[in-house]
């Protein structure tokens, strides 16, 4: 059984009001959403150190999943696949937020980080 979810149309003002279009999502992927996303959400929140970014990172991470979904699951390790585009997500965030930082900002590298002695 497909779970259903609606995207809302955005609309100009001189549009006349359209409906949402709705999406399909398998039953298949929802279960493995709801199994993985609280442990996806706890990783990326002590890497990122930041609940909001954290949130917003593990949505991208599953909604890339979804766009790719039949693939996913006919790999021999699905969960592997969704650990690979968080990891990549996650680690595309700190490279932006590191950008003239001289030490890395997740808390997994920080307690493995020893900084340079200046001469």
């Amino acid at each position: 059984m497909p779970v259903w979810g609606l995207c809302p149309q955005s609309a100009q003002d001189d549009d006349p009001p359209q409906q949402a279009i709705v999406l399909v999502l398998p039953l298949e992927y929802t279960a493995f959403c709801l199994l993985h996303r609280d442990r996806y959400l706890r990783y990326t929140r002590e890497r990122v150190q930041d609940a909001w970014v954290s949130q917003k990172l593990v949505e991208a991470a599953l909604g890339n999943l979804a766009t790719i979904w039949p693939a996913v699951i006919s790999s021999s390790r699905p969960a592997a696949v969704a650990w690979r585009l968080l990891d990549a997500l996650i680690s595309s965030a700190l490279r932006d937020r590191r950008a003239g930082v001289a030490q890395p900002v997740d808390a997994v590298h920080r307690c493995c980080h020893r900084p340079r002695r200046m001469r």
